[in-house]
């Protein structure tokens, strides 16, 4: 029996602690919406930049630029071009853009602000569709939106990695909620985009295709026949198109990257957990819970996120894996964590009255405390005016030197001096570094002749990274780029920027 007067205190109790919990739910939708706003913000701020944000940038462009001259991608490494270790499918969708937009940066930014709006959309609709909770999908584009910065503030660049994480996303939606042959039919053709995006995407899907032989074995030849089928077939069209260049740069080049085994635990540790604790234990709650209660939901995204943290993982041990190979763990845990609070909370809900709004009161304020451990300043990824200025003054002096200038990482500087286009830094030291074959040691050979040769009226290369250790024997220091340090720096990727002026050295 209830004492009248304990009565009357939870009568008086339960109203300030309804408003209490309805403040929290808004602080917390708020407190995500605040990264998507972010986001928006420093994107649309930074769209019309002329110049890279990322190092590899300008590379994206020469590659957009070659499909509207009517030539080739994948083709012999060479001083006038090396292409970067992608699929096709990002460059041709760009340039479609371009066609509308003009050449630069605009057109490529674009389609990768675009697709990462689109990203948000699924992620939403994916945990809607599980939970029919509007909240627990708002929170899972948001945290997704938080990562922002952890993930290298990579989705508004023009890189592939926005559009390839949209096709991933709608594979897994339509695999999860559109189980009909023609929608795993669908599933295997996106596939196919995600994987003509970055070839990564297959190897994140093959645990969903060991979902779909366990538990949708009627449907499984649908996706898994159509995925690799049509797989396949443009593979051997495209290396056939390409004379066997495709898959030397798709799949000989990145197997030979060093692995970097200081990595293995700060994986985990640096990058997962201690970022983002609470989004773990959320996630974890989700698995746990739904081990018991729906086996089915259990595997579709314990296979999901093995999928997508599993690629993660072997991309950032090795040479070359940036913070942009985080995106699609981020992706998961966003995914499970919006999946594992609205379990906590329909759970606590659930239980008789007496207790539980406390620990309703608890799970707000800890998903608002996970938000408040990924803050930023926005205002760090923009470039300002300073980096405009310094980039015009740099086109000028290319545009003041004699013959042709050889800007080792930023070839994209000489075409938009009005110089010809060279092959990127990156691109060349993938072959120079990962190919000790004839191949590799052709193009060594064709860049130590052209140095000794003194083609190039000047070189331009970033403080510390000469193109040969041997420049200084044809070449001298006539100047240097940037007399302000603080300057044309880009806001992602390896800090770099064309830094010293060598002209040859009289004969």
């Amino acid at each position: 029996m209830v004492d009248g007067g304990t009565a009357g205190r939870e009568k008086k109790q339960r109203p300030a602690t309804s408003w209490v919990t309805a403040l929290l739910k808004w602080v917390l939708a708020g407190s995500g919406c605040l990264y998507v706003l972010s986001y928006l913000f420093v994107a649309c701020s930074r769209i019309r930049y002329p110049f890279e944000l990322e190092w590899v940038e300008g590379a994206m462009v020469d590659h957009v630029s070659r499909i509207l001259a009517g030539e080739k991608l994948y083709v012999g490494p060479s001083l006038a071009f090396v292409p970067v270790l992608y699929t096709p499918l990002f460059f041709h969708v760009a340039a479609a853009v371009t066609k509308v937009t003009g050449v630069g940066f605009l057109p490529l930014r674009l389609v990768s602000f675009v697709a990462s709006l689109g990203s948000f959309v699924v992620l939403f609709l994916i945990v809607y569709r599980e939970t029919r909770s509007k909240l627990a999908g708002l929170l899972t584009a948001c945290l997704f939106a938080a990562t922002y910065v952890l993930s290298g503030a990579w989705l508004d660049i023009g890189r592939v990695d926005s559009l390839f994480l949209l096709l991933v996303l709608a594979v897994v939606y339509v695999v999860r909620f559109k189980a009909t042959p023609g929608g795993y039919a669908l599933a295997g053709v996106l596939l196919l985009l995600a994987y003509l995006t970055k070839q990564s995407s297959l190897a994140i899907c093959l645990p969903i295709m060991l979902y779909a032989a366990l538990w949708q074995r009627r449907l499984a030849p649908f996706f898994i026949g159509t995925a690799l089928v049509l797989i396949g077939l443009g593979d051997f069209g495209l290396d056939r198109i390409h004379h066997g260049w495709y898959h030397y740069y798709l799949y000989h080049l990145p197997s030979h990257k060093e692995v970097f085994r200081e990595r293995y635990l700060s994986f985990w540790r640096n990058e997962i957990l201690l970022p983002l604790p609470i989004a773990c234990l959320g996630a974890l709650w989700y698995l746990v819970t739904a081990f018991r209660c729906n086996k089915q939901a259990f595997g579709f995204y314990a296979l999901m996120s093995a999928g997508m943290m599993g690629v993660s993982y072997a991309v950032r041990i090795r040479q070359g894996g940036y913070l942009n190979s985080l995106l699609p763990s981020y992706l998961a845990i966003a995914i499970l964590f919006g999946l594992g609070f609205h379990a906590a909370v329909q759970s606590l809900v659930q239980r008789p009255a007496g207790g539980t709004r406390p620990m309703i009161i608890m799970a707000y304020l800890f998903g608002i405390l996970q938000f408040g451990l990924l803050h930023y300043d926005p205002m760090a990824q923009i470039p300002t005016a300073a980096d405009v200025r310094a980039g015009n003054d740099f086109l000028r002096i290319v545009r003041s030197l004699p013959g042709d200038v050889f800007i080792q990482s930023h070839g994209y500087l000489s075409v938009l001096a009005g110089k010809q286009s060279h092959a990127q830094g990156v691109a060349m030291g993938d072959v120079l570094r990962n190919d000790t074959g004839e191949i590799g040691l052709r193009l060594e050979n064709e860049l130590h002749r052209a140095i000794a040769e003194q083609r190039f009226g000047a070189i331009v290369y970033d403080n510390g990274r000469p193109p040969t250790p041997d420049v200084y024997r044809y070449y001298r220091l006539k100047q240097v780029a940037f007399s302000d340090q603080t300057v044309f720096w880009p806001r992602t990727g390896v800090k770099a920027r064309p830094e010293l002026i060598l002209v040859p050295i009289s004969k």
